[in-house]
């Protein structure tokens, strides 16, 4: 091939990769990243359980792509000629530092041409990095390095690597497929909870009974409630909890946050005012800044005075006043939007919560601590405090932010706009 032609299939070849990684930015990748090989073997290497950072493990398809891509082209063209190397050693610490110094520099010479492309001058230390590079190895290779030559290998031996990118694509697809809660002979599509009991079954966290069921109208438990609950606020620490039983060392888990006390009625239906002291106290943080921000907090006009005045205080549901009178539980979860009461304008605290109720509610739960962890923010009451703390102020875990730098409360949600959680809604 003439030199023209290779420049000629060089620039073809770069418009292809520009093309593709503005495919995968519109798909879904990160607008600085759109292709980049060495954060692709990042994420698919934490994904396969090689490095602890969560927000980076993900069995990457493009991996995927190319290995296939090419190793079919090659038998295509029949070009497939496995060779192997001597000095396996030097060449993985070669390779370990190759990948440090592109994640290091945010990115392989992929995506450093395509950061500068989209006006990112952050790139400029990844192409003098990448200079440097090329330079200590020109200098090496002057002074004779060698890893010396290259041997051919059998077909069988070629073979391997694409029988293993194989393996990893089959772990992406069970990985895609989760529990469906159409599983459950008594849930079906269409029902209310359906989808958040789908959601809580494919994450693990709830499971059904032997004969294939859900039973989604069966009352929970105190222990079964204390013991989901800690499966997604407590997961750390209830993997290094002990107890004589199944639910014990939720229970054990959920005391030491101070959400409990004691392991009385275990057995007992979880009644809907306890848990809305519970929720109220692990979402409202340390200093309780998620009170209620409703009509409280509006003003009404006096007329006959001619001045503004805050109205009288209501109760937020007709058969909670005593309750809200000792507690501020119940605002915080009604602000926080997970728990709601009945289109009659009660909330029944006595009443206990359905296996269906209980999904639900969870489910909100845990997908709001998801939601404000994608925007960056600190959790610091049990993992779950709800409200947002700039990553560059300071925090104390004892009191909370500055007082002075508090963000401002959240509006609360009018009571007469409430909605029941479950079938009578």
């Amino acid at each position: 091939m003439t030199l023209k032609h290779e420049k000629r299939n060089m620039i073809f070849a770069g418009l292809i990769i520009g093309v593709i990684a503005s495919l995968l930015v519109l798909f879904g990748n990160p607008k600085n990243m759109g292709f980049c090989v060495a954060c692709f073997l990042r994420d698919t290497a934490g994904a396969l359980g090689l490095h602890a950072a969560e927000a980076v493990q993900y069995i990457r398809p493009e991996i995927i792509g190319l290995v296939f891509g090419s190793f079919f082209m090659a038998l295509a063209k029949k070009e497939f000629s496995p060779r192997g190397g001597s000095a396996p050693v030097t060449r993985f610490v070669l390779g370990m530092f190759v990948m440090i110094g592109s994640l290091m520099f945010l990115g392989c010479p992929f995506r450093m041409i395509l950061r500068l492309a989209g006006g990112d001058l952050n790139a400029l230390l990844g192409l003098a990095g990448f200079a440097c590079g090329i330079l200590v190895g020109v200098f090496f290779l002057n002074k004779g390095y060698s890893l010396k030559r290259s041997y051919a290998l059998t077909k069988a031996e070629g073979g391997v690597f694409p029988v293993l990118t194989l393996a990893v694509l089959a772990l992406l697809l069970v990985c895609l497929m989760p529990v469906r809660a159409a599983a459950f002979s008594d849930v079906h599509a269409g029902d209310w909870f359906a989808k958040d009991v789908d959601a809580m079954t494919g994450d693990g966290l709830l499971r059904g009974y032997p004969d294939g069921t859900f039973q989604p109208d069966k009352t929970v438990t105190r222990a079964e409630f204390v013991s989901l609950l800690a499966r997604i606020a407590f997961p750390e620490e209830l993997k290094n909890e002990t107890g004589s039983t199944w639910w014990e060392p939720a229970f054990r888990v959920c005391e030491a946050n101070n959400l409990l006390s004691g392991t009385f009625g275990y057995s007992a239906p979880m009644p809907r005012g306890e848990i809305a002291n519970i929720l109220g106290t692990l979402c409202r943080g340390s200093d309780g800044v998620n009170a209620r921000a409703d009509a409280a907090e509006q003003f009404v006009i006096n007329w006959n005075e001619q001045r503004m005045q805050s109205p009288a205080w209501q109760p937020m549901f007709s058969d909670t006043a005593d309750f809200e009178m000792f507690s501020d539980a119940l605002c915080v979860c009604v602000n926080q939007g997970l728990l709601t009461g009945y289109p009659d304008g009660t909330f029944k605290p006595e009443n206990g919560v359905t296996r269906a109720e209980a999904a639900v509610i969870l489910a909100r739960l845990k997908a709001q601590a998801a939601s404000l962890h994608e925007d960056g923010v600190y959790f610091a009451h049990a993992g779950l405090l709800m409200f947002p703390i700039p990553r560059e102020q300071k925090f104390s875990p004892v009191l909370g932010p500055a007082a002075a730098t508090r963000p401002p409360q959240p509006k609360g949600i009018a009571a007469p706009h409430l909605r029941a959680v479950g079938p009578h809604r």
